[in-house]
């Protein structure tokens, strides 16, 4: 093997083989940087490692359904105060549950997590122009026309 002065240099003492990386380095190269932190230990995540079927077209179609049938039957009132419920609006929760039953008919109900709920009804908002709100603590959703 040929080594080239610069390579030789390294090898044999050289100022590369004189820095130290350890923690403890005192070294002039390291001098003005931040030590690394600490890793924090792995995290496990548990995640499905199958996709799940779900006709998200037929579920689209479902919950259109009950918004529409919910948002024409409510009247518009007037706000009782400024964070209160806005006018005629339906939680997300009780869509939820008033779709269990399409949702069974339609096949695996285990299948459909509140993610497809969620993904849908942003389908939904963005194709009907739907305004979607977060309750005083974010526990739920309201969804109403603008």
């Amino acid at each position: 093997l040929d080594f080239t002065a610069a390579e030789a240099e390294m090898t044999a003492g050289g100022p590369a083989s004189r820095l130290s990386l350890g923690p403890g380095s005192n070294s002039p190269a390291f001098a003005g940087l931040v030590p690394s932190p600490a890793r924090p230990a792995q995290t496990k995540v548990h995640y499905e490692k199958t996709a799940k079927m779900v006709d998200i077209r037929r579920l689209k179609d479902s919950m259109w359904s009950r918004i529409e049938e919910h948002l024409e039957k409510e009247k518009p009132r007037p706000p009782t105060s400024q964070r209160a419920q806005p006018q005629s609006a339906l939680r997300f929760t009780e869509l939820i549950s008033s779709m269990a039953a399409d949702v069974a008919d339609a096949g695996a109900p285990e299948e459909v997590t509140v993610s497809f709920y969620f993904i849908s009804l942003l389908h939904l908002a963005n194709e009907h122009g739907l305004v979607l709100e977060g309750g005083q603590e974010l526990a739920d959703l309201w969804i109403r026309r603008p």
